[in-house]
């Protein structure tokens, strides 16, 4: 009997709880910046990523990581198939963008047409590529706070990735993720129904929420140049229909074969992907980035970015993908898995943070070069970046990450492994302190903030967390 007492007190307890969630989340809609219910959301989101921090996270941190990424994945998929349960979601563990201001933006890029596109983002926040692999988690993530979310990697063919188990490792002395997936996905014709169905989470013409990356399937077959343009090919054309905006992950280090990051086989993707959209006069008018590697040399950093301007089909560069580079890892910090520098994969979070950086400055300065010779094409004059834009990715795990690397040029910001790091909460309580920090320093817009400390030559990376 006691039990049952007890069971019915506890659920009382959440209904009230969610229905006092739910009063304030309608209230805060329509209330004012800074009222004292954006106060007491604030002060939700940050006691929700304590108690991830301190209770659940070391309860998650005891079991193998791709398999609690896979529960992640099941549980999301559950939470996404409801709008009920997206909305419990959305006032337990989000934040409506309407209560902070300054943080939404209207983007304007080149195209090919010369006319200016011009696209509306809620938040900079964006879920980075590599977590929804299969695009089944859009509704419950955008519920999360996101203001973006970024699907796949997806390659032109179902791919099992990298038959290595295991595949995924925690670095939690440097907040940092070793991948080794090798890109597994269902294949461009499975994920472009499911994307499909999310059209109506976005209905406003315009708005960049939902995005895909594509890559080449990781297999021997695609191995090669011409096989892995034509995988490319097919992933992107299948994808771009459905997709707001698309990335072109050329750049991923745990995949068989080219992995795209020289000049050469740049210009040989971009030339198969857009010229032959040409002559099938077919569009091409929507955002579309590409994914830089943070360990490629600089002058060949530098010829990449001048052949992608040379496309206005090109709308911005993600910057970056993972680090292969294993140098800053300390082998005499006792905490170190001495085993780390044998495994293979790809380097997240604080390992990747100081060339992700460097790589962002590189490829910003680049891209004025080129404004101001008026060797970009169908440059918007304008503009800062000439229409181009930088995405800001690999070592965001707060808001001041989030808010230097915005202040170093980047308009979107994409997490993955803070998210891993901090919770489910993270991108809420990102949003929130980032709105905090914009009028902390006197902008109200973020527009305003973009760029400021962004030297003409270089930035001084930032130390890693030890």
């Amino acid at each position: 009997m006691w039990l049952l007492t007890l069971f019915a007190g506890a659920l009382t307890a959440l209904v009230c709880a969610l229905a006092f969630l739910s009063v304030v989340d309608t209230l805060l809609v329509s209330a004012p910046p800074y009222s004292p219910l954006y106060f007491v959301t604030r002060a939700r989101l940050s006691l929700l990523s304590l108690t991830y921090v301190h209770a659940v996270r070391p309860l998650l941190f005891s079991i193998d990581p791709e398999r609690i990424h896979d529960i992640a994945i099941w549980c999301g998929s559950l939470l996404s198939g409801s709008r009920v349960l997206c909305y419990l979601v959305r006032i337990s563990l989000g934040a409506p963008t309407s209560c902070l201001p300054s943080l939404s933006q209207r983007i304007t890029f080149r195209s090919l047409s010369g006319a200016p596109l011009h696209c509306t983002l809620e938040s900079p926040v964006a879920l980075a590529a590599g977590f929804d692999k299969n695009a089944r988690l859009a509704p419950v993530l955008l519920a999360l706070g996101f203001g973006a979310l970024e699907c796949g990697s997806i390659t032109g063919s179902p791919c099992h990735g990298n038959a290595l188990r295991p595949r995924l490792w925690r670095v939690p002395q440097y907040s940092a993720l070793q991948v080794f997936y090798g890109m597994p996905n269902d294949g461009c014709e499975q994920v472009r129904e499911r994307v499909r169905l999310y059209a109506p989470l976005t209905p406003r013409p315009g708005q960049m929420a939902i995005g895909c990356s594509v890559a080449r399937t990781n297999v021997a077959a695609c191995a090669s140049l011409e096989a892995g343009v034509a995988d490319f090919s097919k992933a992107f054309n299948s994808l771009y229909d459905c997709a707001q905006y698309l990335t072109i992950n050329a750049s991923c280090p745990n995949v068989e074969g080219s992995s795209f990051c020289s000049s050469h086989e740049i210009d040989a993707l971009l030339r198969a992907i857009f010229l032959s959209r040409r002559e099938e006069n077919l569009p091409c008018e929507k955002p579309v980035f590409i994914k830089i590697s943070p360990d490629i040399e600089e002058q060949e950093l530098k010829d990449i970015v001048e052949i992608a301007c040379s496309y206005p089909e090109i709308s911005g560069f993600v910057c970056t993908n993972l680090t292969k580079n294993k140098a800053p890892i300390d082998l005499q910090n006792e905490l170190a898995p001495l085993a780390m520098p044998s495994r293979p994969g790809g380097l997240s979070g604080g390992l990747v943070r100081d060339a992700s950086i460097k790589t962002q400055m590189c490829v910003l300065n680049k891209i004025r070069e080129l404004g101001a010779q008026e060797k970009i094409a169908n440059a918007v004059a304008s503009e800062p970046l000439f229409g181009l834009i930088l995405v800001a990715c690999g070592g965001i795990m707060g808001a001041e990450d989030a808010y230097h690397r915005i202040r170093l040029g980047a308009s979107v910001v994409q997490v993955l492994t803070g998210m891993i790091y901090n919770g489910p909460s993270f991108p809420a309580l990102l949003s929130v302190q980032l709105s905090d920090l914009l009028v902390r320093d006197g902008f109200s817009s973020i527009d305003q903030a973009i760029g400021v400390d962004a030297p003409i030559e270089s930035a001084p990376p930032r130390s890693i967390d030890a």
